[in-house]
């Protein structure tokens, strides 16, 4: 028995989301505090689609931390906000 997934066709832009969004908020999990570089390079996904995930986490389930960096163009590290059960 074959216990591959197969699928025929591609993905609507919404679906895509919703993975990425899981697979970014998963990686936040056990990743956090990280740049949106750091995730679009680790996992191989686009900087757009990054960033446009994390602005929806933001707000609802993440907040950003800006550590004190030299001038220059400050960058944002995330990590997740959510309450200890």
């Amino acid at each position: 028995m074959d216990n591959s997934f197969h699928f025929d066709g591609t993905a609507s832009s919404e679906l895509q989301f919703k993975i990425n969004q899981s697979i970014i908020f998963n990686y936040l999990r056990f990743n956090s505090p990280i740049s949106r570089a750091a995730i679009s390079r680790d996992l191989k996904i686009s900087a757009p689609a990054v960033s446009r995930v994390i602005e929806k986490l933001i707000r609802e389930k993440i907040k950003p931390v800006y550590p004190n960096l030299p001038a220059g163009r400050q960058v944002g590290i995330h990590r997740l906000n959510l309450p200890l059960w």
